[in-house]
């Protein structure tokens, strides 16, 4: 899948770097989603930066082309769209498990030309 089929635009590191900048409490307890893990710009400053320890850290995208990349840096992967599917059971966000204290992330930017929407 490329980009434009996606209708995704990924986020400058200047924004990333903002965004993460104004989350608090990131600690050994903190668990954290990103939604749509595109390229991983998050989660690269995160793991860069050492903010969380792998363990720690679950991303969500709709491209399995990314699934190899993204689990480079020990994370956990899960194929979802997060956009479209409107419906999370418990178990996906409020588990006993693995409930998530921080959400990060800036949700592709869809548009009529995206095979995705169509």
């Amino acid at each position: 899948m490329n980009k434009k089929d996606l209708g995704a635009f990924y986020t400058p590191q200047h924004i990333v770097e903002y965004m993460l900048g104004l989350l608090s409490d990131l600690n050994e307890r903190a668990t954290l989603l990103e939604p749509c893990g595109g390229d991983g710009a998050f989660i690269s400053v995160v793991s860069g930066k050492k903010l969380l320890k792998p363990n720690q850290i679950t991303v969500w995208d709709i491209n399995p082309e990314i699934k190899n990349y993204i689990e480079k840096f020990g994370v956990t992967f899960n194929l979802k769209d997060s956009l479209l599917e409107t419906t999370f059971k418990e178990v996906d966000l409020f588990n006993k498990i693995k409930k998530f204290t921080h959400v990060v992330g800036n949700p592709p930017y869809l548009n009529k030309q995206s095979s995705y929407i169509k």
